[in-house]
């Protein structure tokens, strides 16, 4: 009666565990990385929801009331006063604990490293050394306006729902992830993408756990902030 095993019947079992792990370890970490990612867009779009209706209670404006997007500029972004000032940095100064303004990729060079010409963002476009503006948040997350994109209407066509914004409209990105990769904007695994302006969702968005990235376009408006994409919208509105 034989005992034990050949060193070929060995070799070959260990060969079948890798094969094995190599096809099923990329997609465990994914999935991880993805409920990780989903989570936390959850909690930042809450924090960044949170900051602004504080304003609104303490301060008395909201993303609708800024005098100016900037005022007398980014460069002093960190000492402008909510009680002094209508801006998006007094805004979050006074609201976001622990936040702190990293300004454009041309003033940080590890934010050059991260976006510069390598992540595209809506339907296209890249990060801008001069149009996005970085806020990195107390646990590493980090929020990113589009200085383009701001708007002063009175409505927003989000699907076929009409929001009435009182007067400032603007877009933004959050990096779950921070600087990491992938760096990557939410896309759809099956559906339409649609930004929520372009119309209405006759093929709709479906975002499988393994291919959630870290980067999702929001809209700011009045006291609210929202994700701005069929896919950023699926991912959280499937978060626990």
């Amino acid at each position: 009666m034989r005992k034990g095993f050949t060193l070929a019947e060995i070799l070959i079992t260990l060969g079948i565990i890798g094969v094995v792990a190599a096809m099923t370890i990329p997609t465990l970490i994914a999935n991880i990385n993805g409920q990780r990612y989903r989570s936390q867009l959850k909690k930042t779009v809450s924090t960044l929801n949170q900051a602004v209706r504080m304003a609104q209670a303490q301060y008395d404006f909201n993303f609708a009331d800024l005098d100016n997007p900037f005022a007398e500029g980014m460069d002093e972004c960190a000492k402008q006063n909510p009680e002094q000032v209508k801006t998006i940095c007094s805004l979050f100064n006074g609201t976001l604990t622990g936040a702190t303004y990293l300004g454009t990729i041309n003033d940080n060079e590890d934010l050059k490293k991260a976006y510069e010409g390598k992540q595209s963002v809506n339907g296209g476009g890249t990060i801008n050394s001069d149009r996005h503006k970085f806020w990195a948040l107390a646990d590493g997350t980090l929020f990113i306006l589009d200085a383009d994109t701001i708007n002063y209407s009175k409505h927003l066509d989000i699907g076929k729902t009409i929001i009435a914004a009182n007067d400032m409209f603007m877009m933004g990105f959050i990096d779950v992830n921070g600087m990491s990769l992938p760096n990557k904007e939410i896309q759809c695994s099956e559906g339409d993408l649609l930004y929520f302006d372009e119309g209405g969702q006759e093929n709709p968005c479906i975002v499988k756990t393994k291919d959630i990235t870290d980067i999702y376009p929001v809209y700011l408006y009045d006291s609210t902030v929202i994700p701005a994409s069929n896919a950023g919208a699926h991912v959280f509105n499937t978060a626990k």
